[in-house]
C-alpha cells in the first residue's frame, strides 16, 4: 500500500480545527502505510465510525478472512495509555493486542467478529444492559493496573475548574447553576473515598472511561457470544464511574415517562452486575452529564448558538433526571 492509495474518511476532517490536527492528518496516509508494510498486511477500507483513529480490517496476503484490526490513533491524552489497557484486560473482555508501534501511535489488535455493537436493537435494552454490566464487571475484577494511568480523581476534579470558568462564560447555554453546584459538591464527596479504618470501602480499578454501548462488540464465543470492549479512555479510580453511558445509551430511557426513576431502575440493575452502589452510579452520571453539556457549549461556534439551544436545553433536562435518580436511588 503507498500513501496516495490510503482514503482518509469524512469522519476524521474535523481535526483539522484542533492542535496539530491538519499536521497529523496531512501525515496519516503515509503513517497508516507504514503500518501496512511493518505487519506485511492488506489493509481494508478504514471504518467511518471513530472520530479520533484511522481503523481498517487487516489480512495477511492472500488469506481469506480479515482477522486483525489495524488503528492508527491522532495524539491525544485519553488515548495515550490505551495499549497497556488493553494488554492488562487480555483475556478478560478486550481485543488481544498483537503489536504496536508507540511513536506513531499505532496498534495492530484482534478483529472482533461479527462485530455487531450493544446499541444494535436485536439486544433489547434489559439484555443490552446486562451483557454490558457484565462486561464492565469482567474489565473491573483485573483490578488497579501499574502505576502510569490517568486517576480519575485528578481528571474529574480537573472538569470542576473547566465547569465553573465554562458556566461563568456561557451564559447563552441555559446553565442551570443549581445542577453546576450540585456537580461541583459531588465530585467533592465521590473523590474522597470512604474508608473503614485504613481499609477503602471503594475499590480503585482500571476504568474504560468511555464505556458507550458502541465501543461494545459481539464476538462468536465457544458458548455462545462473547462480549468485547473497544477504544477505551483508561483511567483508575471508582467501578462506578463507567456505567452511566451505558445506562444513557442503551434504548431510549429520556422518553420514559419518569425519566429519573428510569435512570433509577437501570443503576439498580448495573450495579447488581458490576458491584458499584446504585446512588454512587447515578451521581457520577450528573457529574458526566453537567461536565458534557458545558463542553458542548465550549464547542459550540458563536454562529451556531441560536441553532443548539434546543439541544442545550435536553442536555440539562438529562442531567436533571440523574438529579431525581440521585434522590429515588438514597430514599
Amino acid at each position: 500500500m503507498t500513501p496516495s492509495e490510503v482514503i482518509v474518511p469524512s469522519v476524521l476532517e474535523h481535526l483539522r480545527t484542533v492542535p496539530d490536527g491538519a499536521a497529523w492528518l496531512s501525515r496519516l496516509p503515509h503513517l497508516v502505510a507504514r503500518a501496512a508494510a511493518r505487519w506485511d498486511l492488506e489493509l481494508g477500507p478504514p471504518f467511518e465510525a471513530g472520530s479520533v483513529a484511522w481503523t481498517a480490517l487487516a489480512r495477511a496476503r492472500g488469506e481469506q478472512r480479515w482477522p486483525y484490526v489495524v488503528k492508527v490513533s491522532y495524539p491525544h491524552p485519553e488515548a495515550a495509555h490505551e495499549a497497556e489497557a488493553l494488554l492488562h484486560w487480555h483475556h478478560a473482555g478486550a481485543p488481544t493486542l498483537i503489536d504496536v508501534e508507540p511513536q506513531e501511535w499505532a496498534m495492530l489488535m484482534q478483529a472482533i467478529h461479527p462485530g455487531t455493537p450493544l446499541s444494535a436493537p436485536q439486544w433489547g435494552d434489559d439484555r443490552a444492559l446486562h451483557a454490558g454490566a457484565s462486561l464492565l464487571a469482567r474489565l473491573h475484577d483485573r483490578g488497579a493496573p501499574a502505576p502510569g494511568f490517568s486517576s480519575l480523581v485528578e481528571v474529574s476534579r480537573g472538569w470542576c475548574d473547566l465547569v465553573t470558568e465554562r458556566a461563568a462564560r456561557h451564559t447563552w447555554a441555559q446553565v442551570d447553576d443549581s445542577l453546576v453546584t450540585q456537580m461541583l459538591s459531588l465530585v467533592s464527596t465521590l473523590t474522597t473515598t470512604p474508608s473503614r479504618g485504613s481499609v477503602p470501602l471503594v475499590p480503585s480499578v482500571l476504568l474504560h472511561g468511555d464505556a458507550n454501548p458502541g465501543n461494545m462488540l459481539a464476538g462468536d464465543g465457544a458458548n455462545g457470544v462473547q462480549w468485547f470492549a473497544i477504544d477505551p479512555k483508561p483511567l483508575v479510580g471508582d467501578p462506578a464511574f463507567d456505567p452511566p453511558p451505558l445506562i444513557e445509551q442503551v434504548g431510549a430511557p429520556f422518553t420514559a415517562p419518569d425519566q429519573g426513576a428510569e435512570l433509577a431502575r437501570r443503576a439498580r440493575r448495573v450495579g447488581a452486575c458490576t458491584h458499584a452502589a446504585p446512588e454512587r452510579i447515578a451521581q457520577w452520571g450528573l457529574v458526566r452529564a453537567v461536565e458534557t453539556t458545558l463542553w458542548m457549549a465550549e464547542s459550540t461556534p458563536a454562529h451556531d448558538r441560536d441553532s443548539r439551544r434546543a439541544q442545550m436545553e435536553r442536555a440539562w433536562a438529562r442531567a436533571h433526571a440523574w438529579r431525581r435518580a440521585i434522590a429515588l436511588l438514597g430514599d
